[in-house]
């Protein structure tokens, strides 16, 4: 009863008869929320940052109390929700929801939760014993444990309910915590269907834990979910996966316990403790069952997973080959629900109406093997992006996990050019043998996108080499001399150096991608040029395909 709960409400306050005595079965969230209350971006003490002792929001409903009403959230976003509390029972927007209890379109960004010895967290929930549908929460979760008592998840902590069509993009550290980039302990009676956890998610932890891109451990069933959040375990980690780190089921007839079905993992799966049970789907399984569920080790980083399939079989545009038994029936009405969207490389989820464009990936495409001096070209052509706010941003990474950071030289003046969308692009070098890159684009709509993860930079190229020849053009050229080759490539990648040695050499930008020819610049004047690319045997070998240098080049020709 809204008069009950809020005293002093008047006509046009409450529900939606617009009187203050009607019945209302919850509460809903009628506009946006911003505890960010100056705008400078951030939580500090002009935000009210020591509000109850410095610990921020105290969650709804406790363990002896839960809350068991409906909070409809009508897709209005909560922004910088703030905790930081010392051994919690429960933490989230909302400590317990129980059963009964239902959270429906709550958005939550840029989310900060911090825990101390807590026993349950995630950003909406710490425990979920009731139902939660499209909602989902972007931000960092973290906690610092010393045992491996507590469960953490970048949506919710520990769920004995049910997750439907939602997800989470948040960076979750679990220190000794049971971790999921999702959900931390999925309990024997919880489901999740639908679903997902994608990058910039990354999800850690240490210390005989269990950790997940979905989820820590897994008790109850997946159904149609995927992760793409990168993962990685250290210290004495028990069980590390892509989609679930521990799949367990604890009771023997029962055909609903540690069940996963129809799901995949595109996740980086990093394991450098003393003795993990890594995977690239299912880190550790103990009874439970993966059925038409898919990794693969080139994604993963993995040789072999728990359980699940090793496949490279994405690509496909309808419910084929893999995917021939993903078209299930979730909401139990008679008829299967089309729950996937295969207009892109790899399924995506639009039952419930998830945003499909909300869970596009960034690409980066290359010639050859990514080796030191190879030309990375970024790109996401569906989005539009805000230059402002930095358009599109080269990262790179010791492990592909941890430790991000934006690469020298690619922020700044240079911006995204627009040839089949907006593109960019990267020229490896020597310096950074070894890591990893991903990139990521603004969306208006849907904020930071990320790419996939590469593999590790390789050492420079030692392989065959054939030199083309140039067909027109001097040597030295002229600005504003045009330079073709033969025979032709399918791609020329036109570089400037300093010197016939190929020191500091950078990608000319004008010239990237698909062009025979390149007609210097005056700002190429003194400099080096070559062109390069890749071809390939029957057998799919590289073999390089290089210009000689030529230069430098000379200044334009006098007027006549």
């Amino acid at each position: 009863n809204y008069a009950a709960a809020f005293p002093g409400l008047t006509a046009g306050m409450g529900c939606a008869d617009g009187t203050a005595t009607a019945t209302c079965t919850g509460y809903e969230l009628r506009s946006d929320l911003d505890f960010d209350t100056d705008g400078d971006g951030g939580i500090d003490a002009d935000d009210g940052f020591h509000w109850n002792r410095s610990q921020g929001w105290a969650g709804i409903g406790t363990s002896a109390n839960p809350f068991t009403g409906t909070f409809q959230g009508n897709n209005k976003t909560i922004s910088n929700l703030y905790i930081n509390r010392t051994q919690p029972a429960r933490a989230g927007l909302f400590g317990e929801v129980g059963s009964g209890g239902k959270l429906e379109q709550v958005r939550l960004t840029a989310v900060n939760v911090r825990t101390l010895e807590g026993l349950r967290f995630g950003a909406l929930a710490g425990v979920n014993g009731g139902t939660i549908k499209l909602s989902s929460a972007v931000g960092q979760v973290s906690a610092t444990q010393s045992t491996a008592t507590g469960y953490v998840g970048g949506l919710v902590g520990s769920n004995t309910g049910s997750i439907v069509s939602s997800y989470a993009k948040a960076e979750v550290d679990g220190s000794a915590a049971v971790a999921g980039g999702l959900v931390g302990h999925n309990g024997s009676s919880g489901s999740i269907v639908a679903s997902y956890s994608i990058a910039a998610s990354s999800v850690t932890s240490r210390n005989n834990a269990y950790l997940g891109g979905l989820v820590g451990h897994n008790q109850g069933s997946i159904t149609a979910a995927y992760s793409r959040s990168p993962v990685k375990a250290s210290g004495n980690t028990a069980a590390v996966g892509g989609l679930v780190g521990y799949n367990q089921r604890t009771t023997v007839t029962s055909t609903t316990q540690g069940t996963i079905t129809a799901s995949y993992s595109k996740g980086l799966v990093v394991a450098t403790g003393t003795r993990p049970s890594a995977g690239g789907l299912v880190g550790k399984n103990s009874g439970g069952a993966a059925t038409n569920s898919y990794w693969h080790t080139t994604d993963s980083g993995q040789s072999s997973s728990a359980l699940g399939t090793n496949t490279l079989d994405w690509g496909r545009k309808s419910y084929t080959n893999s995917y021939a038994n993903w078209n299930l029936n979730l909401d139990g009405v008679a008829g299967n629900d089309d729950p996937w969207d295969f207009s892109t490389p790899y399924p995506l989820l639009k039952y419930g109406g998830l945003d499909v464009r909300g869970q596009l990936q960034a690409r980066i495409r290359y010639e050859g093997p990514l080796v030191v001096g190879q030309v990375l070209l970024g790109s996401f052509p569906n989005g539009r992006l805000t230059r402002a706010r930095g358009g599109f941003v080269w990262e790179r990474s010791d492990d592909g996990v941890t430790g991000w950071e934006v690469v020298p030289g690619t922020t700044g003046a240079s911006r995204p050019r627009r040839t089949g969308g907006p593109s960019f692009v990267l020229v490896t070098e020597s310096a950074e043998a070894n890591k990893r890159f991903r990139a990521r684009v603004l969306s208006t709509t849907h904020g930071w996108i990320y790419s996939p993860i590469t593999q590790p930079l390789g050492p420079a190229w030692t392989g065959p080499t054939i030199n083309l020849t140039f067909t027109s053009g001097n040597n030295p050229p002229r600005v504003g001399q045009r330079i073709t080759t033969s025979p032709n490539s399918r791609t020329l990648f036109w570089m400037r150096c300093n010197d016939a040695a190929g020191n500091s050499c950078a990608l000319r930008v004008p010239a990237y991608g698909r062009r025979l020819d390149y007609t210097p610049i005056a700002s190429d004047q003194g400099k080096y040029l070559y062109a390069s690319s890749y071809s390939y045997d029957s057998a799919g070998v590289a073999t390089k395909v290089q210009t000689p240098y030529i230069g430098p080049v000379a200044a334009a020709s006098p007027s006549s």
